[in-house]
This record gives C-alpha cells, structure tokens and sequence, in this order.
C-alpha cells in the first residue's frame, strides 16, 4: 500500500492524490484527466505538479506528492552542477538536466551538489520542488 511517507523529508508540503497508474518515489507527476488523479510527467512541457514521495503506487492507491518544498527526487541522467541543479522532466517522469534553449518551465533543484560533482540514472538526490520557474 502506498500511504507510507517513508521518503517525506521534514519542511516539505505534501498533499494526497490517487495514482492513475504505477508511480516510484522521486518521479515527477502531473495531474490526470481525471479529477484527483496523477500519472507520471512523459515531457519537459508537462506542467509537473509535484514529486512522488511515498513509497511508490499501482493505479487506484492513494499517493503522497511534494507539491512545493524539499523531496527526493529520481534522476533519469546527469544534473551537473554547474547547471545549478536545475532538473526538469523526462519521458519516464524523472528528472533530467534543464536546458535554456527547451520549453523546460516546470522544475526541481538538486540540492547539495557542488562543483563537478553530477548526479546518474537512477539517483534519489535531495532536491526542492519549484513548479513555474522559466528561464532560471
């Protein structure tokens, strides 16, 4: 069952939604054509609405998401810092590097990486969620 906050981080502002389909903590999501319902972000101009932060969900489960604040964030590739961290979604709802020449608008910000050090496929770094910011 996914009501676990397993992954909450204190600060953070979490709110209950349901999934419409299967979500792993540290995905970023959108709200579904459903009223109340969120499915995975699949391109950098989804308008996310927040991480996933329980301990993942199947279709119809009930699911915490960090709509603003710190989170674990699951990255899909490389977010190097000297990008400032700034990470926006991929295909599969992880977070991947932002690009000023992209549509990239909605985003997150890993956090506790400096200098040359970058983050992998596969990582659950810390990060903020920062829904609406454009050319950071």
């Amino acid at each position: 069952m996914a009501t676990s906050l397993q992954y909450a981080i204190p600060g953070s502002f979490a709110q209950t939604f349901t999934a419409a389909g299967t979500l792993t903590a540290g995905q970023l999501v959108k709200m579904h054509s459903v009223a109340g319902q969120v499915v995975a972000c699949s391109a950098d101009t989804d308008p996310f609405v927040g991480v996933v932060q329980s301990d993942g969900a199947i279709a119809t489960e009930p699911v915490s998401i960090v709509t603003a604040g710190p989170a674990y964030i699951l990255c899909g590739g490389a977010i190097p810092a000297s990008g400032n961290g700034i990470g926006t979604p991929d295909s599969a709802g992880a977070a991947v590097a932002w690009t000023s020449g992209g549509a990239r608008k909605q985003c997150v910000k890993v956090t506790g990486y400096t200098g040359s050090l970058t983050t992998a496929s596969g990582d659950l770094v810390i990060g903020n969620v920062l829904a609406g910011l454009v050319g950071v």
